[in-house]
């Protein structure tokens, strides 16, 4: 937010409605007779908040009476307004309404745990009260509508009413229709400023990299640049300070890019209004921009246009000087009169539209080339480099008076000859009468311009050179001959008269009159095709008929071909015979963007060299190796992680205790149903930790170790089963120091019936422990047992027998009696 005090958007607000289409803004000298009956209005109140946003009010009193007749008032419109006054920046956060209002949520426990919660506005709906959870992706609407006047754009350009997010003009008035301008002006009319357009059309630069387009100066507005077709090159823009955009050989995404004070719109699509790459900015700049090209193949045409105060039309105009005549002067009178030193002028180039270009941005381009080469001048003021230089009325606008400036001639052009007579023109240019620098043709009257004069250039003779024509045709048709062309010694006198001279007269060497010349050979040798091979695979022999024929193609005698005879048959090698399951790599991407998807290879049967055979040779589908096999993308595919309670410390003594909780993936399908789901449904770099240290402990006594019984001696009679134990420190290691009166017996009696009796062993389970009469992680009884309580909200238990915890010991041990039920039901 910036620190302006006292900007101002003005909402009306009649007596009996919030909002109409009535605005404040400028109130006309006369007034209807419905608006005489009110009378004056008093002035704002103050705003209600003394930093951030606020309102004020003014209201004015209706002075007309009540008719008889109809029982109405005269008076129309409203008889209050509002607006919202913006003060200084607030420095304590919690002064913002949303703020506030999402604060109020940070101790309600949700899922078991509470979160910070901060403002969000909510593009799709901005007036309802949307809460961003601090160090989650957690999102919540806790109001369907805020308090009227609270802000709902990020732009704080537009507040709610009655949950409708009222925008504002440029003019800061809500429900106004008022824009800015080409100029930068709200509500201006466009004559503010000065249009500049122009076409930079050299298709071949002289090296790759970065060349310069234009310069753009400080103050301009409504910047549209635009490449004309689709190409290898980018734009690329810089200011003083650097590039800002596709500099240092790096290229930028598309989007919004800041830089020289605005904000650039960048496009690389093609589009019907825009061909190529396209840059839009509406301006200010804060400082002057060079526009520039990132070269690395044909140009197919840059167009540009902007806008320019016209106050500062004359000095960006001079600005341009050094950029458009490389090195050249360019002078452009200045409207005091005062005319720096001669300078080349920019000639006008109008080049008709590019073949091939379409659409609504080249014909506009057509039609004003079109213009513009039939005589009439543009409505625009436009300039371009090399191939588009027209200032349209830039300069008569400013000097209406021709009787200023006169033509003269100013020396000749080029000769069109270095020697031997060439023509050149007279160049005749428009001048100022009272200095007689050179000025730009519009400046002149054209219907009195002299004609230009013709004259000979140039006339001294030219050095001799050779005369080379074209070699004469191989004399002979086949085989090998010789071919000649005339070499000759001239000198041009004149644009008639050219002389042969004596070979000495030319210095360089003379080049060949005679060369061999090789054509195909009189008879040569024509092969049929191969024939197949006599095997399908293997080895086998192929065939072929040679005959020698003449440059005709009729056979003749073989003695005549004087080339190696070509074979006619030779040994072919159709591979192994042996068939065998091929395949390629599997694909590098896994076929769906989240969750599982599938690998896939190519299997085709084929012979050991490679060539492709059919499947039933192979085995058929049977033996045919997969096509296809599971994978799964790291992307998840919306599953939410969810979180139990830590447990309590695993240990009570030593260094590596910790405490552990359950952390799982939850998927929600509808508004009640929860599945649990595997890990790579959710986003595994949000993923809780499920354990942490606890302790440090003091360092943990000796104690005894036990191994199991072994099996015991006897099967009746009473045998003996024996174990080792031992005892062992912290560390694991022999120790010494544990109780002796607590150490467990080594030796124990086992199966103590007698062997005459009869009935079966029981096999006793050496670790067998004493179950409780209610057991959390087993099945329960249909009884209720009077120890099985929910420890957790009724809202927290009853989400977790939705989502199917119940299974987890963990979670039935929190929510034991809802859990209780669901066994209840399935007994």
């Amino acid at each position: 937010m910036d620190n302006t005090v006292g900007l101002i958007l003005v909402l009306v607000i009649p007596l009996t409605l919030l909002v109409t289409q009535s605005v404040v803004g400028h109130v006309p000298e006369k007034r209807s007779s419905g608006a005489r009956d009110w009378g004056p209005w008093t002035g704002w109140s103050a705003c209600s908040q003394s930093c951030g946003y606020g309102t004020a009010y003014r209201i004015r009193q209706c002075h007309a009476h009540h008719s008889r007749h109809n029982n109405s008032t005269t008076c129309q419109g409203p008889s209050k307004q509002f607006k919202l006054c913006i003060m200084q920046n607030c420095t304590d956060a919690l002064t913002d309404y949303r703020a506030i209002e999402c604060a109020k949520h940070n101790k309600v426990y949700y899922g078991g745990q509470t979160f910070s919660w901060v403002p969000y506005i909510n593009s799709m709906s901005p007036c309802e009260l949307s809460c961003k959870s601090v160090g989650f992706e957690y999102y919540a609407r806790f109001q369907k509508t805020v308090a009227d006047f609270v802000i709902c754009n990020a732009e704080n350009t537009a507040v709610c009413i009655r949950g409708r997010c009222v925008k504002s003009g440029c003019d800061g008035i809500l429900d106004s229709e008022t824009q800015v301008d080409r100029c930068g002006v709200c509500g201006g009319d466009g004559t503010a400023c000065r249009l500049i357009r122009g076409i930079f059309t050299r298709m071949h630069l002289a090296h790759q990299g970065y060349n310069v387009i234009t310069t753009i100066p400080a103050g301009a507005c409504s910047i549209n640049i635009t490449e004309m077709g689709r190409s290898s090159n980018h734009l690329a823009l810089s200011t003083s300070s650097g590039y800002f955009l596709n500099g240092d050989m790096k290229l930028q995404q598309e989007g919004e890019i800041k830089g020289a004070g605005t904000t650039f719109t960048y496009n690389r699509s093609t589009s019907q209004n825009c061909p190529g790459e396209c840059l839009l900015a509406a301006g200010p700049l804060n400082t002057s921009l060079r526009v520039e090209l990132l070269y690395f193949g044909r140009n197919p045409g840059i167009y540009y246009d902007f806008t320019v105060p016209r106050g500062d039309t004359y000095n960006f105009m001079n600005s341009l000087s050094s950029l458009h005549n490389r090195g050249s002067s360019f002078n452009v009178p200045h409207p005091s009169g005062r005319d720096t030193e001669e300078r080349q002028k920019l000639r006008s180039a109008v080049q008709h539209q590019p073949p091939g270009r379409s659409g609504p941005l080249h014909n506009s381009l057509a039609n004003s080339l079109q213009k513009q080469q039939g005589g009439s001048r543009s409505t625009a003021d436009t300039y371009s480099e090399r191939h588009y230089n027209g200032y349209d009325n830039i300069l008569n606008s400013h000097n209406p008076d021709h009787n200023l400036y006169s033509w003269r001639i100013s020396g000749f052009t080029a000769c069109s000859e270095s020697c031997g007579g060439g023509l050149q023109d007279t160049r005749i240019v428009c001048v100022k009468r009272d200095s007689q620098v050179e000025v730009m043709e519009e400046n002149c009257i054209q219907n009195i311009k002299p004609e230009s004069t013709t004259i000979t250039c140039n006339n001294q003779p030219c050095q001799a050179k050779w005369d080379i024509s074209e070699w004469d045709a191989c004399s002979v048709t086949c085989s090998r001959g010789l071919q000649q062309r005339s070499v000759e010694c001239k000198q041009r006198i004149s644009p008639t008269l050219t002389l042969s001279v004596s070979p000495s007269a030319c210095t360089q060497p003379q080049p060949q009159t005679r060369q061999f010349c090789q054509l195909d050979p009189c008879f040569t040798w024509q092969t049929s095709g191969w024939s197949k091979c006599s095997s399908v695979c293997g080895f086998g022999q192929r065939t072929r008929t040679i005959s020698c024929v003449n440059s005709t193609g009729h056979s003749v005698s073989e003695s005549l071909c004087s080339q190696i005879k070509p074979m006619t048959e030779e040994i072919c090698d159709m591979g192994s015979c042996a068939q065998g399951w091929f395949h390629s790599k599997w694909s590098e991407e896994c076929s769906s963007e989240c969750g599982k998807g599938y690998y896939t290879r190519q299997v085709f049967c084929s012979a050991a060299d490679g060539a492709r055979l059919d499947e039933k040779k192979c085995g058929g589908k049977k033996s045919k190796p997969k096509e296809h096999k599971m994978c799964r993308n790291t992307k998840p595919c919306g599953g939410q992680w969810f979180t139990g309670s830590w447990s309590q410390c695993n240990m009570t003594c030593g260094l590596n205790g910790y405490h552990h909780r359950d952390v799982l993936c939850i998927k929600h399908h509808g508004k009640t149903i929860r599945q649990i789901v595997k890990d790579h449904n959710c986003i595994q770099e949000e993923k809780p930790l499920d354990t942490k240290p606890c302790g440090p402990f003091p360092a943990c006594k000796p104690q005894w170790f036990v191994m199991s019984w072994s099996e015991c001696s006897k099967s009746c009679d009473t045998g003996v089963k024996t174990r080792e134990v031992k005892c062992l420190n912290a560390t694991l290691s022999p120790s010494p120091d544990c109780d002796k009166k607590l150490k467990p017996s080594r030796r124990q009696p086992c199966n103590t019936q007698s062997c005459q009796e009869n009935h079966t062993p029981i096999s006793e389970s050496p670790d067998t422990a004493t179950h409780e009469a209610f057991q959390m992680d087993g099945l329960v009884s249909t009884e209720e047992h009077p120890l099985c309580k929910d420890h957790q909200s009724p809202w927290w238990c009853q989400l977790t027998k939705q989502a199917r915890l119940c299974n987890y010991p963990h979670y039935r041990k929190l929510c034991c009696h809802t859990c209780q039920k669901i066994d209840v039901k399935h007994h």
